[in-house]
């Protein structure tokens, strides 16, 4: 299994004979946002199994060209590799964030021209990213229009509730120009953030149908708590959900695990493993 270092050059990445890609397909017309990259890849297959890369940041910023070095590893196994933009915290609420993402992945399974397999769709994602793809994994796995066939979460504030605790209990509380981006991501302020926040508890809805998941933090992150993968794990455990949590003992947050071989390879053990399935 090789691993490639995949470059950008000129704002797209040099896929080195391994793919192609389509770029800034709308996959629906509400914002600008609403586009998604699509990279097939250059082996032949009558339909290709997908990997959906959701991006991170808070709901606030970064977009679909970012930490796909690793990702388009994929690439060489067969596997097409869609990374989305949604609208963010300047143009909707929560959960409207995750509604679009289900919108792309339903939009990707629904094209026939791309010969796309949409039984064997998994998600991937980090930090928020990965909140985003664990909800859907969880609460919006199976559809009419595709089937999951896993979730890869980096880091992800799987409690959203607790989260917010911590960045207030921690003092680092995230502002834009002194406006707390959990206020204008959720629409609400004080005690009726808080108790909106409790209503997101996707760990209680895991109910022993989701898909395999691959959860991995880093023990030294100060910025979402190790202890949340832990707990995600352990609910997903004792619904008979398979599991692999990965600690990686001196990993901090945001290190960019996707372009270093020794956690990208039995990522995709386990993506091939659940392809196969």
């Amino acid at each position: 299994m090789e691993f490639k270092d995949y470059q950008l050059v000129d704002g797209k990445y040099d896929l080195l004979g391994d793919g192609t890609c389509i770029y800034d397909i709308a996959y629906k017309t509400d914002s600008s946002k609403n586009t998604l990259d699509l990279y097939l890849p250059s082996i032949k297959k009558e339909k290709y199994p997908v990997v959906v890369f959701i991006h991170g940041g808070g709901f606030v910023g970064s977009d679909k060209g970012r930490h796909l070095t690793g990702i388009l590893n994929c690439l060489q196994d067969g596997y097409a590799v869609a990374s989305i933009n949604y609208r963010l915290n300047d143009e909707v609420v929560y959960p409207s964030i995750v509604y679009d993402c289900v919108d792309a992945i339903s939009f990707l399974a629904s094209q026939d021209e791309y010969h796309l397999d949409k039984d064997k769709i998994l998600l991937w994602g980090e930090t928020h990213g990965g909140f985003i793809a664990s909800s859907i994994g969880i609460q919006y796995h199976t559809t009419e229009v595709y089937k999951l066939a896993g979730v890869i979460s980096f880091y992800a504030p799987i409690d959203l509730y607790a989260y917010h605790k911590y960045q207030i209990d921690t003092n680092q509380v995230m502002k834009i120009n002194d406006v707390i981006l959990d206020e204008k991501s959720f629409g609400k302020q004080g005690d009726e953030l808080l108790n909106l926040l409790k209503t997101y508890d996707v760990l209680s809805l895991i109910d022993g149908a989701q898909p395999p998941f691959y959860l991995l933090h880093g023990k030294k992150d100060t910025s979402v708590p190790i202890e949340y993968s832990y707990r995600f794990a352990d609910a997903l455990k004792e619904k008979g959900v398979p599991c692999t949590l990965d600690i990686v003992e001196d990993g901090t947050h945001g290190i960019d695990f996707y372009a270093c071989e020794k956690y990208n390879t039995p990522i995709r053990t386990f993506i091939n493993t659940v392809f196969e399935e």
